[in-house]
């Protein structure tokens, strides 16, 4: 009640997924009837292109391009990273895609996030396509990266000779990387893509 409450009031942000669904079945309907105003019998326009496909076989290898999601193994000894494929689990999208962003599939990397740092930018378990080979830092763009040890996903601003690990939800704290320190900062990849 008190979380209904905020939300009829506007004194509270958008809620999180888990709660959204919470509610869904407390009010027995749907997650995507809830938050996003569609009925439980919503069904694709007749003649929409939509379809489902669960094996990398079902879908034209000359149009699709399917990318496996990562969990990224952080080595304690020396701090370099290492992608490991999370589970067979992976993302088709249209080769045009890739091409129309000048981007190359082979150095692009889908992962999870985790945590609620970034919100409403990127909420918990939402899916992040990173491309591995920009790590260029532009200033307002969200990194992958790895500091002391720890994986982000922030959004990265400099701040003189130093860079800003930038929180979106101001519940959360941002991470100031002094100059002296960026030997200590790993670039993963620049977020290209979101699912959630």
């Amino acid at each position: 009640q008190p979380t209904i409450k905020r939300i009829l009031d506007g004194e509270s942000r958008q809620p999180d997924k888990s709660t959204v669904e919470s509610l869904a079945a407390a009010l027995g309907t749907t997650y995507s009837e809830l938050y996003d105003g569609l009925p439980a019998s919503a069904k694709v326009p007749a003649g929409a292109s939509v379809g489902v496909y669960d094996e990398p076989g079902s879908l034209d290898p000359e149009s699709y391009i399917w990318i496996d999601r990562y969990d990224l193994k952080l080595s304690a000894g020396n701090g370099n990273a290492q992608w490991v494929i999370k589970e067979k689990d992976p993302i088709s999208f249209r080769r045009g895609w890739f091409t129309q962003r000048r981007l190359v599939p082979e150095h692009c990397k889908a992962m999870y996030v985790r945590g609620r740092s970034m919100e409403p930018v990127l909420n918990d378990w939402d899916t992040v396509l990173v491309d591995t080979d920009d790590t260029e830092i532009v200033d307002g763009e969200v990194y992958a990266v790895v500091y002391r040890g720890s994986l982000y996903i922030k959004t990265l601003e400099r701040m003189g000779g130093g860079v800003r690990l930038k929180s979106e939800n101001p519940a959360f704290d941002s991470i100031k990387i002094p100059e002296q320190e960026l030997g200590n900062l790993q670039i993963i990849g620049r977020k290209v893509w979101r699912a959630g």
